[in-house]
């Protein structure tokens, strides 16, 4: 039987779908996850980002190119600070995250 230790610390799940532009983050999209999930607390440790191909995102200040499959997934199990997009977040892109405690 597989562990589940590796959950224990998630603290839960989220979700932020477009259009958000930029501009109404302050350029972090990070700073509008608390409007959009009221439980959130802790920080971001997971991002899964569906977006159009050739979309440039910025995850903790390194640009990432989403590539033929339209989607991006970032984990590295360091705390995530900083998320935005070069362009506005259309109504066809979708974040999804995981926060811990």
């Amino acid at each position: 039987m597989a562990s589940l230790d590796r959950f224990e610390d998630i603290f839960g799940i989220g979700q932020i779908k477009g259009p958000v532009p930029n501009k109404d983050a302050g350029g972090n999209l990070i700073n509008l996850i608390g409007l959009f999930d009221t439980k959130f607390e802790g920080y971001i440790t997971k991002l899964g980002i569906h977006a159009p191909e050739g979309s440039i995102v910025v995850i903790n200040h390194k640009e990432f190119v989403i590539g033929k499959t339209d989607f991006l997934e970032y984990e590295t199990g360091a705390k995530i600070t900083f998320l935005a997009f070069e362009s506005d977040f259309t109504e066809s892109c979708f974040i999804d995250f995981v926060y811990m405690k």
